[in-house]
């Protein structure tokens, strides 16, 4: 029973410590304003100025369809597709759009050149620069700084695409290119974003950058360079298929050609004149022409069906619309901007007073 009473006194005296703790940070806060208005005028103050001072982004969007063949089923796809078999249109969609951001098809787009601002060079120097502007380019951590330690890329401008023979700089170069372009690993934004509505069909990719001919470039870029590239591999094996086969017909034709050529010219030199042996030599050129034209028409027919099938399974990458100057360039908003700074300004502030308030207690106590 005596258990019992201590336990309540001790909620009791713990319970009444909280709300006198509490109360002492409310008058705290209460008698410090000036530190809030303090905090807040300053927080205030630097984003405005930041707002004032940025640079405006502009957003480049190109938007695209894909309409995809339908394969040997023809129709029945479609309708199959419809009730909800199949799937194949929404996979190649969802395919192109993880492909985007490869450093295969960024990397084709950005190792060609471009005139941006006057200046023709490629387009990954053009990104470069941009980023250097920006104070994002071969920046140098504040410790390295205080080692006089430099950045090796500070400067860097490629001279060549060709991936294959970059030395260790240059591949490094281009992979903090392509994730300035198409974000970092661990989760950093980049320049690329893309979007994928599945009622419509329709797909985008923006490039937002502070430079309006920059996004405009590389938005059109990687577009063709990922057009190009699905389409390349979406036929991939139907295009091979109809190259052997113009290869062969081709071959026949030539052939056939040749021997008909050989027969005309023994008929024009026997004169009408047939011995038994030019009888023979004529047979045999006769039957070498017909079983020629028997099988150029075989490989020929063969050849129109696979040109059907390489055009019915080829991918038609249709762009929408394409981003054109002027763009409308975007900044924070000041309103935006002393709302951010009246909230930060109000925490902060009383974070700093209610950890000196403790801190100060905590003092007195010894």
């Amino acid at each position: 029973m005596d258990s019992d009473k201590n336990k309540y006194t001790s909620d009791d005296i713990s319970l009444r410590d909280l709300i006198i703790r509490v109360r002492d940070f409310k008058n705290e806060l209460i008698n410090n304003k000036t530190i809030f208005l303090g905090f807040i005028i300053f927080f205030v103050l630097f984003l405005l100025y930041k707002s004032l001072n940025e640079r405006p982004s502009y957003s480049a969007t190109l938007t695209f369809m894909l309409n995809k063949g339908e394969g040997s089923l023809g129709g029945l796809g479609s309708l199959l597709g419809e009730i909800g078999f199949g799937g194949k249109g929404k996979y190649s969609k969802k395919k192109m759009m993880t492909l985007s951001k490869s450093r295969r098809i960024i990397g084709d787009a950005i190792f060609k050149n471009e005139t941006v601002n006057e200046s023709n060079d490629l387009l990954a120097n053009h990104v470069i620069k941009h980023l250097d502007t920006i104070g994002k380019w071969a920046n140098v951590p504040w410790y390295n700084k205080l080692l006089n330690k430099s950045n090796p890329l500070k400067g860097f401008q490629f001279k060549s695409g060709a991936i294959d023979s970059f030395d260790l700089d240059s591949k490094a170069a281009f992979k903090a290119v392509y994730e300035s372009i198409a974000g970092s690993a661990n989760g950093g934004a980049g320049l690329m974003s893309n979007k994928f509505d599945e009622e419509s069909g329709i797909m985008e990719i923006s490039i937002n950058s502070n430079d309006p001919e920059l996004s405009i470039a590389l938005a059109n870029d990687i577009f063709d360079e990922l057009s190009k590239f699905f389409i390349d591999k979406t036929i991939e094996k139907q295009k091979a298929t109809y190259d052997i086969l113009k290869e062969k017909v081709d071959s026949i034709e030539g052939e056939l050609s040749y021997k008909q050529t050989a027969l005309a010219a023994f008929e024009d030199r026997a004169q009408g004149l047939w011995t038994k042996s030019a009888k023979l030599r004529k047979s045999k050129l006769q039957q070498e022409v017909k079983k020629l034209a028997i099988l150029y028409g075989e490989v020929l027919k063969n050849l129109e069906i696979a040109d059907f099938t390489l055009r019915n399974k080829t991918p038609f990458v249709q762009p929408i619309d394409r981003p054109i100057l002027p763009l409308d360039g975007t900044k924070r908003s000041l309103p935006k901007s002393i709302i951010i700074g009246l909230i930060l300004g109000l925490f902060l502030g009383g974070l700093f007073v209610i950890l000196r308030k403790i801190y100060r207690d905590a003092i007195s106590e010894e």
